[in-house]
């Protein structure tokens, strides 16, 4: 490639670089104006998410507090014969201990 040739190339590359460069900081400079403006505000999906938030919860709340009343309960039901057959077989064994002694 002769010299004026290359200058040429180098010369337009130049241009090119400069012009993509200003209009990128065209593009960037307002973008940054814009999210200066907007900090501290809510965002349009916050107003959503809070609302279904509530929503599920209450839908929930009641089965949650049904199935813990449900739950209790049962628990309560299981472990009263369970507790009284423990202390019967601990009567037992003390009568089946003294019987054999």
């Amino acid at each position: 490639m002769s010299k004026k040739n290359t200058r040429r190339v180098i010369r337009r590359a130049t241009g090119i670089a400069f012009a993509s460069a200003g209009i990128y900081l065209l593009i960037c400079a307002p973008a940054g104006q814009a999210q200066a403006a907007t900090v501290g505000q809510p965002t349009l999906i916050s107003g959503l998410t809070s609302g279904v938030t509530d929503t599920v919860q209450g839908v929930t709340d009641p089965v949650t507090s049904t199935l813990g009343s449900i739950v209790s309960t049962v628990t309560n039901t299981v472990a009263l014969p369970a507790a009284s057959s423990t202390s019967s077989s601990g009567t037992g064994s003390q009568d089946t201990q003294s019987a054999s002694t």
